[in-house]
């Protein structure tokens, strides 16, 4: 029996030596320096990631996180002067412009949560938000302040509710207090929202 349950060991122990490093990585990422948070722009996160302390930017520029099909726990932090430029964002597939945010698209099945943008700026073309560009999924306690432009479906926390994609929203305890400027679609909270849930939630700041 002990010998069985050693070769069932060693035989685990050599399957998982030729899994790529990736495979073998932890599912939470922790984010704890700026460079951390910037290296995740342009890609597609998957699992828990969490932010371990308060951010400052400022004067460095970021890529949207293409996608969050995960949880991120901004654990109370602040992330401040987040800043993205993108007026002119290429299309996808569908010939829609890609969205800009902090995160461009999130999931059905993405959290958001415990998170604060403090004196951002950003602008973008189509589905332009302060956290998420396009957004699905449930967002809660989150705050966002700054700048958001763009042409439509701009919004302070969000761009919209199922920009370009499907799936529901909740966003619960969330607060903006953003100058959002747009083209049409525009809104202080969300520039557009289809089949999303409000509870608790508020905006102030301006809107042209």
């Amino acid at each position: 029996m002990k010998k069985r349950i050693f070769s069932l060991l060693l035989v685990t122990a050599l399957v998982l030596s030729l899994l790529p490093t990736a495979a073998l990585a932890s599912e939470t990422q922790v984010i704890r320096t700026a460079q951390d948070l910037i290296a995740l722009g342009g890609q597609e996160m998957t699992g828990t990631i969490t932010l371990a302390a308060d951010l400052d930017l400022d004067g460095q520029q970021m890529e949207p996180i293409a996608s969050l099909n995960g949880v991120f726990d901004g654990q109370g932090h602040t992330i401040s002067h987040l800043a993205m430029d993108h007026p002119f964002q290429p299309a996808d597939s569908n010939g829609i412009s890609l969205p800009v945010g902090l995160f461009g698209r999130t999931a059905q099945t993405a959290v958001i949560q415990n998170l604060h943008l403090k004196d951002l700026s950003i602008r973008g073309d189509s589905g332009v938000g302060g956290l998420a560009g396009s957004f699905s999924g449930r967002m809660y306690h989150c705050t966002v302040s700054g700048e958001v432009s763009g042409k439509s479906d701009v919004g302070g926390m969000v761009g919209g509710t199922m920009v370009g994609g499907t799936g529901n929203a909740e966003l619960v305890d969330c607060h903006v207090d953003v100058q959002v400027t747009g083209t049409g679609g525009t809104g202080g909270f969300a520039g557009y929202a289809g089949h999303a849930w409000f509870e608790g939630c508020s905006a102030k700041g301006t809107v042209s």
